[in-house]
């Protein structure tokens, strides 16, 4: 399973940190779960499964419950155990429960390769970057300080994310606000930035770059590295600065800026390793010329990534707010509720139109629809996957439009073929014959080939009565979408459909506890 995408899609969840949250989650995985209040005693503890989600006291937090033979033990977020007799439980327990199945094998992809992609081109990056300077044959010294660099530039990568907010174990781990550490604090202090314009990481970053971009420079052409070993103890200095800040001012500690400390105490004294150590001071133009183009260059590269990572960041939380206000119910169903309401309903052709999902769904969707429309294409594409998820749910009638007027157009031959395939054929033929007639590469001449022509007329009525509904309606352009007689708003996607199909479920069960609403048949034209 992609985790970037279960995130995305629980903290976009409009009523995120809820339980619907997550039960709509694994929806949309196409993960089977089921929810549900509980009375909280003995006898129903022993029907639960062995492992189910749900919340405790104090606090409703989440918490994994896994059943023993002696009692139950419980599994925080935080990653904490904890055990607790059957009545200690009860007294916490809030009755809600999550019950998760095995994953369908289909209904979603698992992209769960992208972040271990990303990570083994990192490694390919930094073994490549290794690889390189040891080609040049360093010596002890020089391996020591050049190690300790690239160190150093993942612990400033670290500081980088935590301050951009990328989550991640380790720097959860390290950086959690505790009584006496905070890399928050320290890092958004005064201190954490010289001359209000650079940030500690930035400098880090550049520091610890230009250091590796300089070391392979150097050993490549043979110059002598004593402007290194010089920096590395100008750099002492702002290490006990940066102890004494945490100590005095702030008060906390920030375990990733004492790694960074640390790694510069360990490149000072790797300069023990070098035999010659400023026998021979030299600063040569050369030398200072390498020396400043790395940084130079280490800069500019930075300068380059920096505002990618932060325009990243920025389009990642404004396209989980987007989804978060799209997905709220409510703006839906007002959208929804703006247009008139049409009866979708044919009686005189009742049963016998194309009918998917769940006949006897309360949810009822009516695609009007027409083979030789290019659009309808990716409507048939979009019902294709909300069907692979909720098929149980909706009631979806396929409804042509202008396939009933001229019997030798490629319209007529192919809907009312599709019409004899749902009346003869299995769910499945129909499925692959749907599939390929609405295909973005259709050869209808071909398809006919295949499929064959229609065998009888008796469906010539059911196409006659869908134009005939089509024209009295005012629905003159394809596709179009009807939820319960309301057209689909613009302002959503098609795929959208899944996220409040739920939703829809309960707002039509509380319609039909209602006096039945009036019937409405606006001369408005409808598109979708």
């Amino acid at each position: 399973m992609n985790f970037e995408e279960l995130e995305f899609q629980l903290l976009s969840h409009p009523s995120f940190p809820s339980l619907h949250s997550i039960t709509s989650v694994f929806d949309h995985f196409n993960i089977d779960n089921v929810a549900l209040v509980v009375p909280k005693n003995k006898e129903t503890i022993g029907l639960l499964p062995t492992f189910f989600l749900s919340t405790v006291s104090p606090g409703n937090e989440y918490v994994i419950v896994s059943k023993k033979d002696n009692g139950i033990s419980l599994f925080f977020e935080e990653g904490g155990t904890k055990s607790l007799s059957i009545q200690e439980f009860l007294e916490v327990w809030s009755g809600y429960v999550v019950s998760i199945e095995k994953a369908a094998e289909e209904g979603y992809s698992d992209n769960s390769a992208q972040p271990l992609k990303r990570t083994l081109a990192q490694a390919v990056i930094v073994v490549l970057l290794l690889g390189v300077f040891f080609m040049l044959k360093p010596n002890g010294f020089q391996s020591a300080h050049f190690a300790l660099s690239i160190i150093g530039l993942a612990i400033s990568i670290l500081i980088i994310k935590h301050e951009l907010g990328y989550a991640s174990p380790v720097i959860d781990q390290l950086c959690d606000g505790k009584k006496s550490t905070s890399c928050d604090d320290v890092l958004d202090s005064k201190g954490a930035t010289i001359l209000n314009l650079f940030k500690l990481s930035d400098i880090a970053v550049v520091y610890f770059l230009g250091l590796a971009l300089t070391w392979i420079t150097n050993l490549a052409f043979g110059f002598d590295t004593a402007v290194i070993e010089v920096l590395s103890v100008v750099a002492l200095p702002f290490t006990f600065y940066s102890i004494y800040y945490q100590y005095a001012v702030v008060k906390k500690w920030c375990p990733l800026c004492l790694a960074i400390v640390t790694t510069l105490w360990f490149q000072s004294a790797s300069l023990l390793l070098e035999s010659s150590l400023f026998s021979e001071v030299g600063f040569s133009i050369s030398n200072i010329a390498i020396l400043v183009a790395s940084f130079v260059t280490s800069a500019a590269i930075w300068m380059l990534l920096r505002p990618l990572l932060e325009a990243q960041k920025s389009l990642k939380e404004l396209t989980m707010t987007h989804y978060k206000f799209k997905r709220n119910f409510e703006l839906f169903q007002s959208a929804l509720q703006k247009a008139d309401r049409l009866q979708t309903s044919i009686l005189e052709i009742n049963g016998h139109e194309i009918v998917l999902g769940n006949k006897k769904a309360k949810l009822e969707i009516v695609l009007v629809t027409n083979p030789l429309c290019f659009y309808c294409r990716a409507a048939h594409a979009d019902f294709e996957t909300v069907l692979k998820n909720k098929a149980k749910d909706i009631k979806l009638t396929l409804r042509f439009n202008g396939g009933a007027e001229h019997k030798d157009s490629v319209v007529y031959k192919v809907t009312s073929r599709l019409l004899e395939l749902y009346h003869t054929e299995s769910e499945d033929r129909l499925a692959t014959a749907m599939h390929e007639a609405f295909d973005d590469d259709a050869d209808f001449d071909a398809w006919i080939d295949k499929w064959g022509g229609v065998h009888s007329s008796i469906y010539d009525g059911i196409l006659e009565m869908e134009d005939r509904w089509c024209q009295e309606n005012a629905v003159h352009f394809t596709p179009s979408v009807f939820i319960n007689g309301y057209l689909f708003p613009k302002e959503y996607d098609r795929t959208d459909l899944t996220f409040f199909i739920d939703d829809l479920s309960e707002m039509i069960e509380k319609e039909n506890r209602k006096q039945p609403l009036k019937i409405n048949k606006p001369a408005a034209k409808y598109e979708s």
